[in-house]
């Protein structure tokens, strides 16, 4: 989940709004999901929140939706592993929200923090066995701003047993203490593998890498720190040989559900860029695939591996599209899909498969102010227009999230062994 392009100028939308949100009814004990989209265009912001019909995957906003935040242009949302807590970046006032998800799927009280950074862009979570951690990645650094342009920096929290926000993990660079882990310039994604153990973040190189220069794009990659009982400590390893080139702008990171491959979009350059991550000589290094790149619409700027780890859905921001492609199991290549290309509106961005059944996709329209919804073929990977899609949104959709309602039979990958 990441930061939008909030500047670009709106287009006369709003007739084309009221004539194609017919919504379809659901009753609460039709809902499979909630789902959660952060909205900039008041000031604050606000977060509309819809119930997800178990069987059309149509949207109904919820009584007294949208909610207002204390933030200003919230810009990336995240669940926790529990369904419980949405975390909330408000990327002009430096701010990080957690909201509880009560079972009527509102969103109650609001408790934040202020990075030391500033500009907060993208967030993610991930529980380990001894506990959970909110990762934040900001635009820049202590002592940068728009005015003083910087490098960027990646912030790593604890999280309350009850999901709250808890205190910041000290990391250690080049020996320091410091409070953050720094990045390049321009940061745009962060993504953690499923087992937890690497964590990657998107950005543009400061300096020269074998086979790329400062300037380009680059993937800073991490291992999660171990204590002598084998617990996540929070703090953060770079891996040999990170930051690893990537492109030209590299724009959001998603990896598979075997935590073997990567992919990463690049908005410049209009493609998907793959790799293998190392998992033995040198645990979390990046190799990129023979296949790769893959060519992707125009400006992709958000992308999605469903929890079967079978497909791969990109969301093209100036492309007004959507994209599927399937995956080799045995190798992670990407392959497009006969039927996996939709329309999606004005400039989306996020892009979701819901996680209670993973067979509807999601994805937020900035300038269309609305959210797309598709029905996904789990044996094709094809995907269909939801019934009455597309859905309103307060304006400015910058993401989406969704979180499980009810109980649900578990997602399982096409091969839980993964790769040899």
């Amino acid at each position: 989940m990441k930061l939008k392009r909030w500047s670009q100028n709106l287009l006369a939308v709003t007739a084309a709004i009221g004539t194609g949100t017919g919504l379809v009814s659901c009753g609460t004990s039709n809902t499979i999901d909630y789902l959660y989209v952060t909205s900039a265009k008041n000031n604050p912001g606000q977060i509309n929140v819809y119930l997800v019909d178990s069987q059309s995957g149509a949207l109904t906003q919820i009584p007294d939706s949208p909610f207002q935040t204390q933030q200003r242009n919230p810009v990336s949302l995240v669940a926790d592993s529990q369904g419980k807590n949405l975390y909330v970046a408000g990327h002009d006032d430096n701010t990080i929200a957690q909201y509880s998800i009560g079972t009527d799927a509102k969103l109650y009280g609001q408790h934040t923090l202020n990075p030391s950074g500033s500009e907060p862009v993208a967030l993610a979570v991930h529980t380990y066995a001894n506990g959970e951690f909110l990762f934040v990645v900001e635009t820049y650094q202590p002592n940068f701003t728009d005015l003083n342009k910087g490098p960027g920096a990646l912030y790593v929290y604890n999280l309350g047993t009850d999901g709250a926000l808890g205190t910041l993990v000290p990391q250690t660079v080049n020996g320091q203490p410091s409070d953050f882990v720094p990045l390049g310039n321009t940061p745009k994604a962060v993504n953690v593998t499923a087992d937890g153990k690497r964590v990657f973040a998107a950005d543009i190189l400061t300096s020269s890498q074998p086979g790329c220069g400062a300037g380009l794009g680059g993937v800073d990659a991490y291992n999660m720190g171990l204590d002598s009982s084998g617990n996540a400590t929070g703090v953060l390893q770079p891996v040999a040989g990170s930051p690893f080139c990537a492109g030209t702008t590299p724009s959001a990171i998603a990896s598979h559900p075997f935590s073997t491959f990567l992919y990463v979009t690049d908005s410049t350059q209009n493609n998907i860029i793959t790799y293998g991550i190392n998992t033995t000589s040198n645990p979390g290094a990046l190799l990129p695939l023979p296949s790769s790149p893959v060519a992707a619409g125009t400006a992709p700027d958000g992308i999605v591996v469903d929890p079967r780890g079978l497909y791969v859905y990109v969301a093209n921001f100036n492309g007004t599209s959507i994209n599927g492609y399937g995956i080799n199991q045995a190798t992670g290549q990407l392959s497009s899909l006969a039927s996996g290309t939709q329309t999606a509106g004005a400039q989306p961005g996020c892009v979701i498969v819901e996680p209670a059944l993973g067979r509807f996709v999601y994805t937020a329209t900035y300038v269309q102010n609305s959210v797309y919804g598709y029905v996904l073929d789990p044996n094709t990977g094809a995907l269909s227009a939801t019934e009455g899609t597309f859905y309103a949104t307060s304006g400015q959709s910058s993401c989406v999230a969704a979180v499980p309602h009810g109980n649900h039979p578990v997602i399982t990958t096409a091969n839980t062994a993964g790769p040899s």
